[in-house]
């Protein structure tokens, strides 16, 4: 007896504990990481700081929406996963009453028992159960549910780390396109200034009469072009700022500057060996992987509901009036078999082999996304590589051309628009070159992520 008042209480006590917990959730005070909009300052952010991409990562792991909800959905499958074992377990129920009981009409007798008052009628009458059931046998159904739970809770922890895998590209890729508007606003605005300078000296040239009035008019609209190109990569960097501070975790813009990592080391591994890699490692993947692993257990379960369940069940009863108490008691085997439902276990069924089906087809929807990630990502690599090659030449070939022009143009043997498309030419090379450099450093990243990353499951 006092073992099981022991028990008792230890469970009354995990019990108020969870509550307790669950009540300091709802006060959004509570809420953590991810689950609020942090400012800037308090994650080292604030004007003057510098961003490098390892405090980048650690950040957005830490205040990305997303991984929080993922997160959540982790500790909801766990709670799933424990309902489901409760199945193994003895279920003990307490139920209990007190009532004031008056009967009349024909036939009635007079009741004995504990009367309220000397002649109202009022007998006090009480009654309760304790009762025991615990499961025996029911063909694996319970085994088949665990299964399924568990492997949604796999499933979810897989989930969440593809989740982190996402939101690190995420970050680099914002972290670089930066990187890439910035320098293409200084590309920007250095046009803009030779426009400016070509402008007054195309002023001058028509004051003195060396020059006709439409070189006046064609630098007007050259710089005009040059100004509103530059506009663009302003707003551009905006853009990708407002991006980045997104992958953080954050809605305002503060004035931090990032740490310029460097150029990209060489990338050695083949297409084939990351295709490898990603089938065996690719977190979404394995989620996949392991929904069809929940979707046979389904199968199962409902296969096993239409059999009977055996259960040991036991009950002691009391009631009556105050006084005398009666009572009973039992202790045996049940047996509970639904023969007949409507045919709701048929549906069951047929939804359960549905869902393997879909997750059978998701599993190759992904596995083809991947792939084409991959060959994308090392196109776009490839691509990038042979690009930096060439558009190195071409903007070392292009500012010999511009200068050359210039030195045309200003003793009046080369015309407006030959000077303008060398200016022009030069502005689109760098822009080109920027361009490949950071499609370069996006493209590993792509990669990696498309591999597992360093959030493998």
């Amino acid at each position: 007896m006092n073992r099981f008042l022991v028990v008792f209480a230890g469970l009354a006590l995990a019990g108020c504990a969870d509550i307790d917990a669950a009540r300091k959730v709802q006060d959004p005070d509570s809420r953590r990481d991810g689950e609020r909009t942090v400012a800037a300052e308090t994650i080292g952010l604030g004007a003057g700081a510098q961003l490098t991409i390892s405090r980048g990562v650690e950040i957005t792991l830490k205040n990305n929406p997303t991984i929080a909800v993922n997160r959540a959905q982790v500790e909801h499958n766990e709670a799933v996963l424990e309902e489901v074992n409760a199945g193994y377990l003895p279920q003990i129920a307490f139920t209990g009453d007190y009532r004031w009981q008056k009967s009349g009409g024909a036939g009635n007798g007079n009741e004995i028992g504990s009367k309220i008052g000397a002649n109202s009628g009022i007998i006090q009458t009480h009654g309760g159960s304790v009762t025991l059931n615990q499961m025996l046998y029911d063909f694996g159904k319970t085994d088949a549910l665990h299964r399924q739970a568990y492997a949604q809770f796999a499933s979810s922890h897989a989930a969440l780390a593809s989740a982190e895998n996402d939101a690190v590209f995420n970050f680099r890729q914002a972290f670089y396109n930066v990187f890439k508007q910035e320098e293409l606003v200084l590309v920007g605005e250095e046009t803009v200034r030779q426009f400016e300078k070509r402008l007054e000296q195309v002023k001058g040239f028509v004051e003195a009469g060396t020059r006709q009035k439409y070189d006046l008019t064609k630098a007007q609209v050259d710089l005009g072009n040059a100004q509103l190109t530059l506009v663009k990569a302003r707003t551009g960097l905006t853009v990708a700022k407002a991006t980045l501070n997104n992958t953080l975790g954050l809605a305002s813009d503060p004035l931090y500057t990032l740490e310029n990592p460097g150029p990209a080391g060489r990338w050695d591994m083949t297409f084939a060996q990351a295709v490898e890699s990603a089938r065996a490692y690719h977190p979404t993947l394995q989620s996949l992987i392991l929904q069809e692993n929940a979707a046979r257990a389904a199968i199962d379960a409902a296969i096993a509901d239409f059999y009977p369940q055996l259960t040991l069940s036991g009950a002691f009863t009391w009631g009556g009036s105050l006084t005398p108490v009666t009572w009973s008691s039992f202790l045996g085997p049940v047996v509970n078999w639904v023969i007949f439902s409507g045919w709701e276990k048929t549906g069951v069924l047929h939804g359960a082999v549905a869902d393997l089906h879909q997750a059978y087809a998701n599993r190759a929807l992904e596995e083809q996304s991947i792939f084409l990630d991959l060959r994308n990502a090392y196109a776009v690599l490839e691509d990038a590589q042979e690009s930096l090659k060439i558009v190195s030449l071409t903007v070392q070939a292009a500012t010999e051309t511009l200068d050359l022009v210039s030195g045309r143009y200003q003793v009046g043997k080369a015309s407006s628009v030959e000077l303008t498309d060398a200016q022009v030419q030069l502005a689109t090379a760098k822009a080109q070159e920027i361009q490949a450099r950071y499609d370069y450093e996006i493209s590993i990243a792509a990669i990696e992520r498309s591999i597992g990353g360093a959030r493998k499951p």
